[in-house]
């Protein structure tokens, strides 16, 4: 619990904003033809990058600290348009959705990120991830979407985590 503490105690409400700010504007500049078009990321350094940060994310999730949380899907975003897209990309599509759906109330922007992350996460070559990002999806879905359609989707994610053999994200579908 020590390290995330540790490095989120750097992390201040003016950080989180600027990193939102600088997300937003490379996003406003590009279309979803484009980003779902976007070259894979090769760098193994910024790969394991998108990995240590996607797990940033379930520890500050799990704790409690949620108010530090959307730093990470955009700073995951800002790699992956500077570095190409990985596995992880499409993860940080749909949490990124997720906090403005839920947090900022914008549900038609939360909603059409969370597509575009579904829609990258069909292009990946990987499925190691299919469950977190159907996980996250389902949030925002469960605002937008009638709940029965959107619980659906926790349904697909725990069948996804135990075709790929994750039983801990399976879990948090069942």
């Amino acid at each position: 619990w020590w390290i995330p503490k540790l490095v989120t105690d750097y992390i201040s409400p003016s950080i989180i904003d600027k990193t939102l700010s600088a997300a937003e504007a490379k996003l406003a500049e590009l279309s979803d033809d484009t980003l779902l078009s976007y070259h894979a990321m090769a760098d193994p350094s910024k790969l394991m990058a998108m990995e240590l940060l996607a797990n940033l994310y379930e520890l500050l999730a799990f704790g409690g600290d949620y108010n530090k949380l959307p730093i990470i899907p955009s700073k995951m975003i800002q790699i992956t348009l500077k570095h190409g897209m990985s596995p992880l990309s499409p993860l940080a599509f749909v949490q990124y959705g997720n906090y403005n759906a839920i947090d900022r109330q914008n549900y038609e922007v939360g909603m059409h990120y969370v597509k575009l992350g579904l829609a990258l996460m069909k292009q990946s070559p990987s499925r190691a991830y299919d469950c977190q990002i159907i996980f996250h999806s389902a949030y925002t879905r469960l605002h937008v979407e009638p709940m029965q359609s959107a619980c659906e989707f926790f349904h697909d994610g725990f069948k996804a985590a135990m075709k790929s053999g994750a039983t801990r994200n399976a879990m948090k579908c069942a």
